[in-house]
């Protein structure tokens, strides 16, 4: 039986190592650094309007987007990104 499991049914905890401290510069990006992490600035477009978003979705959608980019092969740290998605229709 793994430790884990066999801990938990004796109603022992195994101690757990503390939090390490979040980094306080980017490694790549360009978002803004403060005391919680790397801030970003998102502008969500849908047909012309524009979506007020909250913080969280801020900070989720510009990571997963640099994130991703930063993957690709040529490019090292963007300050600004402009997507545009369009659907495209298959009867055409």
């Amino acid at each position: 039986m793994p430790r884990g499991v066999a801990a938990r049914r004796r109603g022992t905890r195994r101690a757990s190592r503390p939090a390490s401290p979040r980094p306080k510069t980017p490694k790549k990006g360009g978002g803004t650094v403060t005391e919680r992490g790397i801030r970003w600035e998102v502008v969500v477009d849908v047909d012309g309007k524009s979506l007020p978003i909250k913080e969280f979705l801020h900070d989720m959608i510009g990571g997963t987007v640099v994130g991703l980019l930063t993957a690709l092969r040529g490019v090292d740290a963007p300050k600004r990104v402009r997507l545009d998605v369009r659907s495209v229709s298959r009867d055409a």
